[in-house]
């Protein structure tokens, strides 16, 4: 179980943003880099944290009896060094955004890399990171991701407890995994939770009944999230790819939602007790408000007859 403490200094009201993804799967040609780039590139325009919660590699070597060579990636296709390829391919996608990433863990298919190669492709990459300034931490499995906010005027300072695993289990196909969150909402304290593994895209909201540190009556909101990946289960194929089909079209897995959701905390002053909270909510993207238009004076009738005449 790893533990990461973060502080955030904030205003009532300020946002702040962590974008919660997962299911990368570089290496495979079924990998949407350009989704991953731009959902990336978003949460560095809006200044939020990533958390990248396992299986960002695909990792599949020759030993694994899903490995299918006409599947995998063109730029790692034809290297016999598989390994250091696929950590290549993840700085050259990863190193714009280093300065933003918080966090990266594993998956079952890293998982199964290390145990057939005894190598951790995210540790490399990691390293790779640090070298060029990058902060973000191995996330394993497991974690906590405890954010204390700091609020002008205010000696309480409210805190938000993540509670993130990669994910296990089969498709799910009908329940899409939802039967976890009341298992891990059963052992284990949090406000949000998130997890991948599944590839489908799922929130809930709960609402738990508490006692205040005043001694008063309080709901808080708990949050479940699933993420769901950037693999693309089928993709049109011309006649010589017929038979270059995804482990998922080979098993006829439906296809699945693309993406990671942004979360949003927000410290806030509680109307009926007055103590200071923390709001948080899921959005498949940061939307702004749009600017107002600049208000146009009617057009007079009789000039514009008159425009048209001449």
């Amino acid at each position: 179980m790893i533990i990461t403490n973060h502080t955030e200094h904030a205003e009532l009201g300020q946002p702040f943003w962590r974008l919660l993804c997962s299911d990368f799967h570089l290496g495979s040609a079924c990998s949407d880099h350009d989704a991953i780039v731009r959902q990336l590139q978003r949460a560095k325009d809006v200044g939020a944290r990533v958390l990248i919660n396992g299986d960002m590699f695909d990792a599949i070597g020759p030993k694994d009896r899903r490995f299918d060579l006409s599947v995998l990636h063109p730029l790692v296709a034809r290297k016999k060094d598989l390994a250091k390829a696929i950590v290549d391919m993840a700085m050259e996608i990863l190193m714009p955004f280093k300065d933003i990433i918080d966090i990266i863990g594993i998956g079952n298919h890293e998982e199964t890399w290390i145990n057939y190669g005894y190598n951790d492709p995210v540790r490399r990459v990691l390293e790779e990171l640090a070298r060029e300034g990058g902060k973000a931490k191995h996330g394993s499995f497991w974690g906590y991701i405890k954010t204390s906010f700091v609020v002008p005027g205010h000696r309480k300072r409210p805190k938000h407890k993540l509670l993130y695993l990669h994910g296990t289990g089969g498709d799910s196909p009908v329940t899409k995994g939802t039967i976890d969150f009341n298992r891990k909402g059963r052992n284990w304290v949090y406000d949000c939770l998130t997890f991948g593994h599944k590839h489908n895209m799922v929130c809930a909201a709960d609402q738990i009944a508490d006692v205040s540190d005043k001694g008063r009556y309080v709901e808080r909101r708990q949050l479940n999230l699933q993420t769901a990946s950037y693999y693309r289960n089928y993709r049109q194929l011309k006649d010589d790819e017929v038979l270059d089909q995804s482990y998922a079209a080979r098993s006829a897995h439906p296809p699945k939602p693309i993406g990671g959701v942004f979360l949003c905390l927000r410290p806030d002053s509680d109307p009926d007790t007055g103590e200071l909270v923390i709001r948080q909510d899921f959005m498949s993207d940061v939307i702004f408000p749009m600017p107002k238009r600049r208000k146009t004076k009617p057009i007079d009738p009789q000039l514009q007859e008159k425009d048209q005449a001449a």
